[in-house]
């Protein structure tokens, strides 16, 4: 029997089988990243997963999710299926620590807003989230949010000073919250996992008084450009979008995921005014992917077109793939990398194939070398 089904097997009893012993995993702060979100919280593929058994590949980990209450506590519930105690989580976030991965809590997620609206739920997201990061040896924080936790209120037309209270305090709380975390380690990781919409939709006009607001993250994304470790936009459960030749794209193609990310590394018009949104580093910038096709989501990038959009980002008009044009014809040779949603889908679903086709790609973009993808032929 092979190695992977034994693993599976291990999982659908509960037993604690590990394929790493020994491994390391690359520095995630060197590039490129391979971040996946962890479904600690709710039911997925891979029921029994631990973080210290994920593929190699991953060197950054996003426990999904911490969730914000009402009065703004963010809390965590103990995941009892994979943790009896809180200890046994905080063993298994330093396993992956120390296999040379990042871990951090992510904020958010499609379920759970986060509204601050007075400065008394500032004080307690803050005093919240400062305990929780004192009880669990987390690396870093990252901002998920969807839905309601994104509004603008009319007159609210410049993202650069945004004047929304809702959007004023989130910047308040998590600035306070970071300062406080990187005084203690200078290396906290950030980074923000936008929808599509709530980013470059702003190049057809900021949503100032509309629900949804188009580029709604552009305030959060402005106000910690400086801080950001990387941005993970995500490329799935998108209509098409514009990118800055005007051509709209269809999601799961390679001129999509191209020009999706050329809008954060070039910058972009907002509407037809006179602000643009600047360019991010290119370290910064990773593409956000399905690690599976599945019933709830839409978008699914394979590996082969996922390949064929590094390649082209990072080796420029050389290696051209698709009818977009990149209007950096060099590319950029420090692209961020790629995060997935989710780990456990990647592995319960596919039996890890997604990591193990795109490990080595990202890999080869260290000696920065074109990648192509070996077909795995053995995936059932």
């Amino acid at each position: 029997m092979k190695l992977r089904y034994l693993f599976a097997a291990a999982l659908s009893l509960g037993l604690g089988f590990s394929t790493n012993a020994f491994a390391q995993r690359t520095n995630p702060l060197t590039g490129p990243v391979f971040a996946g979100y962890f479904e600690y919280t709710f039911a997925n593929s891979a029921q029994n997963l631990l973080l210290k058994d994920t593929p190699m590949a991953y060197n950054l980990a996003n426990i999904s999710f911490c969730t914000t209450i009402a009065d703004g506590t963010v809390v965590l519930p103990l995941a009892d299926r994979l943790y009896r105690t809180d200890q046994d989580f905080v063993s298994d976030i330093k396993a992956f620590q120390q296999q040379g991965g990042i871990v951090q809590c992510s904020l958010g997620g499609a379920g759970s807003p986060v509204r601050l609206t007075t400065p008394q739920q500032v004080g307690n997201f803050v005093a919240s989230l400062k305990a929780l990061y004192a009880k669990y040896p987390f690396d870093g924080i990252d901002i998920d949010l969807e839905g309601a936790s994104l509004r603008l209120d009319a007159g609210d037309t410049d993202f650069r000073n945004p004047t929304t209270p809702q959007v004023k305090n989130f910047i308040q709380g998590l600035r306070m919250f970071l300062d406080a975390e990187k005084a203690i380690n200078p290396k906290f990781t950030l980074t923000m996992a936008p929808e599509t919409f709530f980013v470059g939709q702003a190049i057809q006009g900021y949503g100032s008084g509309q629900t949804p607001p188009a580029g709604g993250y552009l305030p959060f994304i402005e106000a910690f450009r400086n801080d950001l470790t990387y941005i993970f936009e995500q490329n799935y459960n998108s209509g098409d979008q514009l990118a800055l030749d005007g051509v709209a794209y269809d999601t799961s193609t390679v001129e999509f995921l191209v020009g999706i990310q050329e809008l954060l590394l070039k910058g972009f018009p907002i509407g037809k005014g006179p602000q643009m949104f600047q360019p991010l580093k290119p370290s910064q910038v990773a593409i956000g992917l399905l690690s599976s096709p599945n019933d709830s989501d839409t978008g699914f990038a394979t590996p082969d077109v996922v390949t064929k959009a590094l390649n082209y980002l990072t080796q420029g008009e050389k290696a051209a793939s698709g009818t977009y044009k990149l209007r950096n014809p060099a590319g950029y040779p420090t692209f961020g990398g790629l995060m997935t949603f989710s780990i456990q889908d990647d592995v319960g679903r596919s039996g890890s194939s997604f990591s193990r086709a795109l490990g080595p790609v990202l890999s080869a973009l260290r000696s920065g070398t074109p990648s192509t993808v070996v077909a795995d032929t053995n995936q059932n």
